[in-house]
């Protein structure tokens, strides 16, 4: 039996001084304890023969997953896959900042309750064994973040 061991990996810190919800919003890098994030668990991962490491494309991701990629003794296929975008609620709240949203999106639970959870848990388990069945036998790391903090 060929054994596909998965690995899920939230993106690392983010650079984000004026504590904003940036969702799907571009420009968000990590921060410098991001980076070192990042690198812990290249690390961790390093002998774990990692073959493909797929991402969300938001720079986030992208970043967490190169950074992991560079500490692989060697190195893995890099993809991107929309569809590990962040959670699709997160747009109704994106680019306020956290202490605003009870003040300027009240209901933002309900929105929460009826379109997000249900969908990204969906998406993530469907990306999930798409990678399981595409990737038989090797190893792949999935930088996402799909759930909100």
């Amino acid at each position: 039996m060929v054994r596909t061991r998965l690995y899920l990996v939230r993106h690392a810190d983010v650079e984000n001084p004026n504590k904003v919800l940036y969702g799907h919003l571009d420009g968000f890098q990590l921060s410098a304890l991001g980076r070192a994030q990042a690198a812990a668990i290249g690390d961790q991962l390093a002998s774990e023969d990692l073959t493909r490491i797929v991402s969300s494309p938001l720079a986030r991701a992208v970043e967490t997953a190169r950074l992991i990629n560079e500490k692989l003794a060697r190195p893995a296929v890099l993809e991107t896959d929309p569809e590990l975008r962040e959670a699709e609620f997160s747009r109704y709240l994106q680019g306020l900042p956290y202490w605003q949203v009870p003040l300027r999106r009240p209901l933002w639970f309900v929105h929460k309750a009826r379109r997000g959870w249900s969908q990204a848990m969906s998406r993530s388990i469907s990306l999930a064994a798409g990678c399981l069945r595409s990737f038989g036998g090797s190893h792949v790391s999935i930088p996402e973040r799909r759930w909100p903090s």
